[in-house]
């Protein structure tokens, strides 16, 4: 049966390949559906995945997921876990229905750690946008759950599309499927191909990967052009934009900050401590990204031994954020641009810019910790990269503490303590 399908699906891969772009689409999008009343009927919800249960679920779909598809080996723990569930600015997605896990994909935030994605293809013409770019990736769903047109794919997939919009403030997503799933991505969901060939994928046994992005700035009216005319069920802009899952899927009431770690000392314990394959083969760049994300030294976790000596801990920990931004100029009393600030520390912040040099007259930076709560910092460049600006701050004022210090205990000391 397993072979039966295989056959099936490259023969309607190798069929829609030779249909006109225009055919293809209208037979693709004709046939495309979204039960929108499932989760309500089966009583399924959508969230982050949080306890260590639901982790473990997850990574074990995923794990079974891949090993049907013969894109990974047998795993001693039964569980697919990479050096991306490290960072704290991944996101791990789950349909659950009961206590059960039936769908799980997950959100992976560009950083000095990359993305799976390059070990297909280079994307380092959309990095140079200075956008932040996340990677949708580690999709499993359950057997009984699998159909395109009403099972859960849809409805996941627009969850974490709109969860890491909002909450992420994600800009680019990208994606890696196989070659025979590319026409769903490109024709319904309207992604673009970034290279427009077949490659291997050097993480996976995946030889027909194909790699994908959307920009989202100009996403929502690309849907709309496409899906204006569309009934309900099939009109992926309306379900965008009024979320009729809005009960049944969690967002988080403070988006302010990302940084969210999987690891408390138990996790780390259950997925790390013991995965020495995964930690012994994080390059030095990468390790030292964990110091810089978590303040790491050696005498606090025994996770560190695995971090040569001579890589310096870092002062102060990094969180990334998705927090608006305000920067004053001395030029006139009402002189002002709004940006984000993309990452914070006790020491400094990172803004995103359009243009990096528009900084002349510089007064102050106004950042806004949420709609009720704002801090007035003085600083000064740091360093710039694409359109990015890391600043140092020259007054540290008391309420800048404060929020570090919140950030510190909430994120970090669970992880250390």
């Amino acid at each position: 049966m397993r072979k039966l399908r295989y056959y099936t699906l490259k023969f309607k891969s190798k069929l829609l390949k030779s249909l006109h772009p225009t055919l293809r689409k209208k037979l693709i999008r004709r046939s495309f559906n979204i039960d929108i009343e499932l989760p309500d009927k089966k009583d399924i919800y959508f969230k982050i995945a949080e306890t260590i249960e639901e982790y473990e679920q997850a990574f074990t779909l995923l794990q079974n997921a891949y090993e049907e598809q013969k894109i990974v080996s047998k795993s001693t723990t039964g569980l697919r876990i990479t050096k991306y569930n490290l960072l704290p600015s991944t996101t791990v997605f789950i349909a659950k229905k009961g206590d059960q896990v039936i769908a799980t994909i997950s959100q992976i935030m560009d950083t000095a750690m990359g993305l799976p994605i390059d070990y297909v293809t280079s994307i380092e013409h959309l990095r140079q946008t200075g956008k932040r770019i996340s990677e949708l990736s580690a999709l499993a769903i359950s057997k009984d759950w699998r159909s395109y047109s009403s099972g859960l794919f849809s409805i996941l997939c627009m969850y974490a599309y709109k969860y890491s919009i909002e909450c992420i403030g994600t800009k680019i997503f990208v994606i890696v499927t196989d070659q025979r799933a590319r026409y769903i991505y490109e024709d319904i969901f309207l992604f673009k191909p970034l290279t427009g060939k077949v490659q291997g994928h050097r993480m996976l046994n995946a030889p027909n990967a194909f790699a994908q992005f959307t920009d989202c700035s100009a996403y929502p009216l690309y849907l709309n052009d496409v899906y204006q005319d569309a009934p309900f069920n099939k009109n992926l802009y309306k379900i965008l934009t009024t979320n009729p899952w809005k009960d049944r899927t969690y967002f988080p009431s403070d988006k302010s900050v990302i940084s969210n770690p999987l690891h408390d000392r138990e996790k780390l314990k259950r997925f790390f401590k013991n995965n020495h394959e995964l930690l012994e083969n994080l390059s030095d760049q990468d390790k030292s990204l964990i110091i810089v994300l978590y303040g790491f030294s050696h005498d606090r976790t025994k996770l560190i031994k695995h971090i040569p000596s001579y890589l310096e801990k870092r002062k102060y920990p990094r969180f990334y954020t998705n927090m608006k931004a305000t920067v004053n100029f001395q030029h006139l009393e009402n002189d002002s641009s709004l940006t984000k600030c993309l990452e914070v520390s006790r020491g400094g912040f990172c803004l995103e810019f359009s243009d990096t040099n528009q900084l002349a007259g510089l007064k102050s930076i106004q950042i806004s910790f949420n709609d009720l709560e704002e801090c007035f910092l003085e600083a000064e460049v740091a360093w710039k990269k694409n359109n990015m600006i890391g600043f140092k701050i020259s007054d540290i004022p008391a309420q800048w503490h404060l929020f570090i210090s919140q950030l510190e205990t909430s994120k970090l000391n669970k992880i250390v303590s």
